[in-house]
């Protein structure tokens, strides 16, 4: 009996506000594990004699005055309380604690406390260890993890902080098994999926190529109701267009402005990217414009990635006017800029706008070596179509 009362007192002090401002000091310095659970029963305990120790001296110096002086006249007891009218109000400093609206408060601030001191795993042993070897030896190519896992959990008895543990373990070991046994998880009530622990999985097998796989967790977090954040669409955007799936880069992109999200500048840039691979220059240039719309700025090197696919494909004033949306947007063009244009007109021959390209550079500061225009510019027209700019006009215009 008196082992029990002492195991329920201990219980108590283990959530005094003294044991658990020493359980955060020592989180803060890295203690975990085992350690800080016995130093969290050591503090208690000590708790638990300081307190028990005054109250023994309290009792004493009771029992001591009691013995000096006189007997007292035991006070008259109460056979019943008066009846009260209306309701009891309970005012502190000007606030009234008797509204509903405190016990609220009160249980916010307890739940609060409750991530004070963040909650640990349980120790793994006996039989539930011996479950954790087999299902860390599975293969997961052939082998299925679920028969360890339900006798891990079977004598474990898991929390979510207990899954995670495992998880922890198990890709330290082997991440393809780490990603079969995190997906079988996704189902568990005791794991308590979030939208955090689709994202990761999502996000591992875009990484690691696996389309199909991701498209199958995504497909679980629609089941489940759960709504897919920036994040999600971000990387399954990625994915698509890493994969060369542009039209599905396209949807996922699409229900980004869809939820009301905004992409941002990175995004922008690879389904620029993914579009321009494509061939698909005119889509390329709509979602350059939309940028502008949506107050974001595009980088010099998106004008540039748009500018050499023109220019690739022998459309030597789209490339040009795309140097001019550069300048609107205040990026003044750089060598490299003017050198692209002056190769993209001399390709298609246009030696006229190549010469005027080639003098605006100059009258901007840009130099390139003076022996291409005195070669080429004041020569006389070739018969050809075009004229090839030599090589070290590149080289020394960029």
């Amino acid at each position: 009996m008196r082992r029990d009362q002492v195991r329920a007192k201990l219980r108590d002090y283990l959530h005094s506000d003294d044991v658990k401002e020493m359980t955060r000091f020592a989180v803060d310095v890295g203690v975990r594990g085992s350690m800080l659970r016995e130093l969290r029963f050591k503090w208690a305990r000590e708790k638990f004699e300081e307190v028990e120790f005054y109250r023994g001296l309290d009792v004493m110096r009771n029992q001591a005055a009691a013995a000096a002086a006189p007997a007292a006249t035991p006070p008259a007891r109460l056979t019943s309380l008066p009846q009260r009218k209306g309701e009891i109000k309970f005012t502190i400093s000007g606030l009234d604690l008797s509204d509903p609206k405190w016990a609220e408060v009160a249980e916010r601030t307890a739940e609060a406390e409750g991530h004070f001191v963040p909650e640990e795993a349980k120790a793994v042993e006996g039989k539930a260890k011996k479950a954790e070897e087999k299902l860390l030896a599975v293969e997961p190519r052939k082998g299925d993890p679920v028969p360890a896992m339900e006798e891990w959990k079977e004598e474990q008895r898991p929390k979510r902080v207990d899954w995670m543990a495992l998880l922890e373990r198990v890709m330290a070991r082997n991440v393809e098994l780490y990603l079969k046994v995190a997906e079988i998880l996704l189902a568990e009530e005791s794991f308590d999926a979030t939208i955090r622990d689709y994202y990761k999985l999502i996000d591992l097998h875009s990484k690691a190529n696996h389309v199909e796989d991701a498209e199958k967790i995504f497909g679980k977090m629609a089941e489940k109701g759960i709504v897919p954040d920036m994040l999600t669409y971000m990387t399954l955007v990625h994915m698509y267009v890493k994969a060369g799936n542009l039209e599905q880069a396209k949807q996922a992109f699409e229900c980004i402005q869809k939820e009301g999200l905004q992409p941002d500048k990175k995004l922008f840039t690879s389904m620029i990217s993914a579009c321009i691979n494509a061939g698909e220059l005119k889509e390329a240039e709509k979602l350059l414009t939309k940028m502008d719309h949506l107050s974001i700025k595009p980088t010099r090197e998106i004008y540039m990635i748009m500018m050499q696919a023109y220019a690739e494909r022998g459309l030597a004033d789209e490339a040009d006017r795309m140097k001019t949306k550069k300048t609107f947007a205040g990026l003044e063009p750089t060598a490299e800029c003017y050198t692209l244009l002056v190769e993209a007109y001399g390709q298609v021959g246009n030696r006229d706008h190549a010469k005027a390209t080639f003098e605006q550079m100059r009258m901007n500061g840009h130099e390139s070596l003076s022996g291409w225009y005195d070669d080429c510019i004041h020569e006389e027209e070739p018969t050809g179509p075009g004229f090839a700019v030599p090589t070290e006009f590149r080289e020394g215009g960029s």
